[in-house]
């Protein structure tokens, strides 16, 4: 069959892959595929066997997932599985010419802050920079790529920011949108060396239903009645909780501070490159650190 480019597809070979956040691009010589993996949508490798036994002969009602789009390379086959069907697929005859292209906070951190000074500077000279900060983070054409519902919330705890914040109480302050990305690293290097290696088995990510279950415990605050902190943050919280009984904001003047605790993004903190520890505590404050 004809692929995009009017070649048949049985004439591309995958030369490289890449990954963003958002979504998997497949360098294929001519063509570039882009699969955007929406809520409920990931990637598996399989191998031959494990295709035909396991998934391609198998119901989709039986098996609890659908296989929105399959890549048959022979020896394996690439599959973007879906539980609801929303999946989307971009071609492109370049790699400019693909639509989604956020930076990886993660292994791209340096041209990840690059992104997104310039976009907090173009957010901070719109008029309309009054959105609630929460909304403007997980909105799909936000920097920060792959930050969803409950991750959000994780980070704000990790950064020490309040869920009520404005858009431009967050972006205005160094401070804070400092401690916003860091939290974001530090979220990321976790999921990276902690949590997905565990639960491959060979290239086939499948965590059992205990291991599922167990991912709670990773995470501070989200669907969690109450949390532990360390002394110090609960000391903040408290000191927060007092001086908030008005409508007032955070500022040197009013000696009231952000609940931050530092050690819970320590691996950013230990950066020797894009260390923001100068713009999340004061220069001076920092070198004494």
């Amino acid at each position: 069959r004809p692929g995009p480019s009017g070649d048949p597809l049985t004439t591309l070979v995958l030369e490289s892959v890449q990954a963003t956040p958002h979504t998997i691009i497949l360098n294929l010589g001519k063509l570039f595929l882009q699969i955007q993996l929406h809520t409920h949508t990931m990637a598996q490798v399989y191998n031959q066997k494990q295709w035909d036994d396991n998934i391609g002969n198998i119901n989709c009602d039986n098996r609890k997932f659908r296989v929105g789009l399959a890549l048959d390379f022979g020896e394996y086959v690439l599959a973007f599985l879906t539980l609801d069907n929303l999946i989307m697929a971009h071609w492109a005859t370049s790699f400019e010419d693909l639509p989604h292209k956020h930076v990886d906070v993660y292994t791209d951190n340096s041209k990840f802050l690059k992104v997104v000074g310039a976009w907090v500077e173009s957010r901070c000279t719109n008029d309309k920079c009054k959105q609630d900060s929460f909304a403007v983070i997980v909105d799909g054409r936000s920097v920060f790529g792959g930050v969803g519902v409950y991750t959000v919330i994780e980070l704000f705890f990790l950064a020490g920011l309040s869920v009520f914040l404005m858009e431009h109480e967050l972006f205005s302050c160094p401070s804070r949108i400092a401690r916003l990305c860091a939290a974001f690293y530090a979220f990321a290097h976790r999921v990276h060396t902690e949590l997905a290696c565990p639960h491959y088995h060979g290239w086939v990510l499948a965590a059992t239903r205990d291991q599922r279950l167990r991912y709670t415990y990773h995470l501070y605050v989200y669907g969690k009645a109450r949390t532990n902190v360390p002394l110090r943050m609960a000391s903040l919280c408290e000191d927060y909780i007092v001086s908030t009984g008005a409508e007032i904001e955070c500022g040197p003047q009013l000696s009231l501070f952000d609940v931050f605790e530092p050690s819970f993004i320590s691996v950013a903190m230990a950066m020797t490159e894009n260390n923001l520890g100068h713009l999340i505590f004061g220069v001076s404050e920092w070198e004494m650190l």
